[in-house]
């Protein structure tokens, strides 16, 4: 009696267990992934591409974005900005509801915002919500979120935001999986179970309808979706291994129809002789690495000296020698992917050896003579190591200029980063968080933040970025964001190294499948899949 009890306690307490089904041959519009287990399909928490398009199915926040980088309508249709750039307000399509057929209401909103600035909910992203008044106090735990977090339900399909400071970027922040709506009586009812195939409760195109840990995954249109026409599949199989070792066998026998290739899969496919190859997709990701100068004291002070060291390097030599992976070289400080720009920016640097050096005579340093000592600073890996290696090279045999290593381990390479001090040039990176230029430019090159400590100021850039930002009409933006970018190139207060790809394997019978520059995420609004036979 005592067992039956127990096994009775813990079925009310898990709810109903799902019934195995055995899937049998995929349908013409069966789409099939693989990926490891997602460590949480929660927005709070999700992370690594493949829990991404798993919550990118699931969950539809007020916006997305274009491939090209535009912001479009969601599950808002519509927005309206105050003149002075702070409020905005999102008027939520009145056909949109939850998979339970409960309509989605603007307090939805306010709840998943507020959930994941919740300290003890530790979102992954929730500073991108600080743009919000109060919103950083509540994530400090210094005042209670009704009273502090500008975020309301003026009814129940209008959602009013008030910003601290102007911010066009705000939009593009809320295409984010950390601005999803999400149900609070499913998470409070089930707290750590809730994503749970039984019970979980989602506004997007897809629901999950079955999810076997460590074995598959499922999941089937929302029949109350608000877009009848978005899902474009009759099912999506997800099937879970424990490497990524084994996507290629997979993909060959097609029980997978797109897989993600990390370093190793990619060098196997560039070393195959068969058709992997033509099977493969490389994205730009909105993520670069490069170098920093110090600005603030000579020689870096001059841009002919910067563009001189930037034209020595043979950068596609460098990457080829340097990465392992579908990293591209990088010809501009701001990825090309950010704003959906795929060819290289005008003046962008690109190896020119008799130009570097007549820059150098320019500045004063004909073959290098009277150039100070200069130290190169970086992260100790065996990659950065061969980027290291390479530059000192190239800078000896084209300028003549003789450059000494600092290298460091991680934990002494962030605090250096941090307060670089009296540094000559070092190694960086930045990856978008969202897909707006301002958190490339405003955050990173304008020298109010001089994120980089690299001290470079330019008061026409300043100006550009500064009214961008604010600036409500997106193509105006777009062009003033532009223009910077040309100053920013010309500058060069770093190098462009290169800029991360994500590789797919796509079977030649899915089209119109692409990934998200921010995060690598898979995104199937347009994609369709005709399978043969």
């Amino acid at each position: 009696m005592l067992i039956a009890a127990v096994v009775a306690m813990l079925a009310a307490a898990c709810g109903p267990l799902p019934e195995v089904e055995v899937p049998g041959e995929p349908s013409r519009r069966t789409l099939q992934l693989v990926m490891t287990e997602p460590r949480s399909i929660d927005p709070a928490t999700a992370a690594g591409a493949g829990a991404l398009t798993i919550v990118n199915l699931l969950f539809e926040p007020l916006t997305k974005m274009s491939r090209d980088g535009m912001v479009l309508p969601a599950a808002a249709e519509s927005w309206a900005i105050s003149d002075d750039g702070r409020e905005f307000r999102f008027r939520l399509r009145p056909e949109a509801k939850w998979q339970s057929g409960k309509r989605l209401v603007a307090k939805d909103f306010r709840y998943g915002w507020t959930r994941n600035l919740d300290p003890a909910v530790a979102a992954d992203k929730s500073h991108l919500l600080y743009q919000i008044a109060g919103a950083k106090r509540f994530a400090e735990g210094s005042v209670d979120a009704d009273s502090a977090v500008a975020v309301r339900a003026v009814t129940a399909g209008e959602l009013r935001v008030d910003l601290v400071h102007p911010s066009m970027s705000f939009l593009a922040r809320t295409a984010t999986w950390t601005f999803t709506p999400l149900p609070q009586e499913a998470i409070e009812g089930w707290w750590d179970r809730w994503t749970e195939a039984s019970h979980i409760d989602t506004n997007g195109p897809y629901r999950l309808a079955e999810w076997f840990h460590g074995e598959s995954m499922k999941l089937v249109p929302n029949p109350h979706y608000w877009d009848s026409s978005r899902p474009r599949f009759d099912e999506i199989r997800v099937k879970i291994v424990e490497s990524e070792t084994a996507v290629i066998p997979l993909f060959r026998n097609q029980v997978a129809d797109v897989v993600e290739l990390g370093d190793k899969e990619w060098q196997a496919v560039q070393r195959d002789s068969g058709d992997l190859a033509m099977n493969t997709a490389v994205f730009p990701m909105a993520q670069n690495w490069f170098l920093v100068f110090n600005t603030r004291k000579p020689p870096w002070t001059d841009a002919r000296v910067r563009r001189a060291f930037a034209l020595a390097i043979d950068i596609t030599t460098a990457d080829g020698r340097v990465f392992s992976g579908a990293q591209q070289p990088s010809r501009s400080l701001v990825p090309r992917a950010l704003v959906g720009r795929w060819e290289d920016p005008p003046g962008s640097p690109e190896e020119a050896v008799d130009e570097a050096r007549s820059l150098l005579v320019e500045a004063g340093f004909p073959g290098g003579q009277g150039f100070p000592a200069v130290k190169l600073s970086y992260h100790r890996t065996s990659h950065w190591e061969r980027l290291a290696s390479h530059l000192v090279s190239r800078w000896s045999d084209v300028l003549g200029i003789e450059v000494s290593l600092d290298s460091m381990e991680w934990r002494e390479y962030l605090d250096f980063s941090e307060s670089p001090g009296d540094f000559d040039i070092y190694r960086s990176g930045w990856e978008s968080e969202y897909l707006d230029p301002a958190g490339w430019h405003n955050a990173l090159w304008h020298s109010d933040e001089d994120a980089l400590r690299s001290g470079w100021s330019n008061a026409e850039y300043d100006s550009l970025v500064g009214i961008a930002d604010v600036m409500a009409d997106p193509q105006l933006r777009r062009d003033a964001y532009a223009k910077a970018e040309v100053i920013l190139d010309a500058e060069l207060p770093g190098i462009p190294i290169a800029e991360e790809g994500k590789a797919y394997l796509i079977q030649p019978y899915v089209t119109g499948v692409w990934a998200s520059p921010m995060g690598g995420y898979l995104v199937f609004d347009d994609a369709v899949v005709e399978r043969p036979g």
